[in-house]
């Protein structure tokens, strides 16, 4: 409307409205003196309309005071009943349309307030918003760029508006350039709109940055060109995100497979989910055998209501540490494992496990190993033990014989003995410091292996009650 554009400036509608004012009653005082009373009349629509407008309800004030003024021009100068009759009713005319204009003026203007407000919480949304929005047409001619287009782009508003150049320093390489105009073209001629199209622009920094893409068709009339909202989200940052926690994922695949040591995850109803080579080998089954099925079948059978037990407390929170499991292997030998496990929660709040993983050392050489030292340790105190009595055993008849010697007087065969048994005893002197050296060694294992047996304390005692004897 005409006014709209008036309200900028404050003097102009003032001005208007007196200098009609004052030309609507001067050429009514004129008129008057003349003898004339109807053709000034219709002058005092003038800056009735203009007050009303401007002026709104002040302006039906100032209407109001000045159809009385024209009552009262009209009376003073004609005094004729007729003639009030007829100016009275002129001035409720001119109330009449003063309230008219008013009550419109006042609709229009709170619709064009509203608009404004509109228009400005649009802008604003528009300019605050934190994604790329640009309007363009099928030429990529831009008519609309945001402040986060230009935080992203680098470019100002003022450089790209009204152009299609913009397109050709985001995407300098002519190829790549290309490729994206032809799939954009082939979405556009299927549908009006395409969604997570993503490319990579070059701002005006130099930096590469990846957006991705939703742009739909703006509804508009027909033989009008048609245009195109493109609203754009910096996925850069996610997808370098993306990108390292797929390398980390990846490392941890290849420590997995590689590790020297069994690992196994399993999700919650117990059923194995992802296993290395080194487990492969521990219960001779490949991946491909196992995965997807219940962890029961590692067990042995007579172990496998225990086993799984313990494998249900890993769900609710209990973490292994050094757990020793026995494995099943495919042939049906046994193999001890000693197991350290962790379980993997959700992070939305709820604290359901995912799946659990453990690690294992297989302990069944170590084991047998065990096995075997306890049984040669055995063996040498049985030996020791015999060693000790053999002392006692040989000494004591070579005395006898001895004694019996000396009784039949005969002094060579004396002699003989005597020298033989000399040989004997040194022989067993001999075996005496053996034996003080094997139960050093005895004393070794005892000390360091803990180990005793019932055989061991009875030679303890049958030697001690020898040496008294001696």
């Amino acid at each position: 409307m005409i006014h709209s554009s008036l309200l900028h400036n404050r003097y102009i509608p003032l001005l208007a409205l007196l200098l009609s004012t004052i030309i609507c009653i001067a050429v009514s005082i004129i008129i008057l003196h003349s003898g004339y009373t109807i053709i000034f009349q219709n002058l005092f629509y003038i800056p009735i309309i203009l007050a009303c407008i401007f002026y709104i309800w002040r302006g039906f004030l100032f209407s109001v005071l000045l159809a009385v003024f024209y009552f009262i021009l009209i009376t003073t100068h004609v005094p004729d009943p007729v003639i009030f009759l007829e100016a009275f009713t002129r001035v409720i005319f001119f109330t009449g349309v003063a309230g008219v204009v008013t009550i419109l003026t006042g609709i229009s203007r709170r619709s064009e307030d509203t608009i404004h407000e509109l228009a400005g919480f649009q802008e604003s949304i528009i300019n605050n918003a934190r994604v790329w929005l640009t309007v363009l047409d099928q030429k990529g001619t831009i008519f609309l760029w945001n402040r986060a287009a230009e935080e992203i782009s680098g470019y100002d508003s003022s450089e790209v508006l009204g152009d299609n150049g913009i397109w050709k320093r985001l995407y300098p390489e002519r190829e790549y350039r290309r490729a994206i105009s032809k799939t954009i073209q082939e979405i556009l001629d299927t549908k009006e709109y395409f969604q997570h199209f993503e490319t990579t622009v070059l701002t005006k920094d130099g930096d590469e940055r990846i957006i991705s893409w939703n742009t739909n068709r703006i509804p508009n009339k027909k033989d009008t060109i048609p245009a195109f909202v493109a609203i754009g989200v910096d996925i850069t940052d996610k997808k370098k995100a993306e990108a390292s926690l797929c390398e980390v994922n990846r490392n941890l695949e290849d420590l997995i497979s590689i590790a020297n040591v069994p690992i196994i995850i399993w999700d919650p109803d117990l059923r194995i989910t992802r296993l290395n080579h080194s487990c492969e080998l521990l219960i001779g089954r490949s991946a491909e055998e196992v995965l997807g099925k219940s962890l029961e079948l590692l067990f042995p059978p007579d172990q496998a209501d225990c086993s799984l037990q313990m494998l249900r407390k890993t769900l609710e929170g209990v973490r292994w540490e050094t757990v020793e499991i026995d494995i099943r292997h495919k042939n049906g030998s046994i193999r001890n494992v000693l197991w350290n496990s962790a379980t993997l929660y959700t992070k939305n709040g709820t604290n359901h496990p995912v799946a659990t993983i453990a690690q294992g050392r297989d302990i069944t050489d170590i084991r047998r190993f065990e096995q075997e030292r306890e049984v040669a340790v055995m063996q040498i105190q049985k030996n020791l033990a015999q060693l000790a009595i053999l002392n006692d055993g040989i000494r004591n008849p070579l005395t006898v014989i001895v004694s019996y010697t000396e009784l039949l007087g005969e002094k060579s065969l004396l002699e003989v003995i005597q020298l033989q048994t000399k040989k004997i005893n040194e022989m067993v002197t001999q075996l005496d410091q053996r034996w003080i050296e094997s139960e050093s060694v005895l004393q070794v294992l005892r000390k360091h292996y803990h180990i005793y047996t019932d055989v061991s304390q009875e030679q303890d005692a049958g030697v001690t009650m020898s040496d008294s004897e001696q």
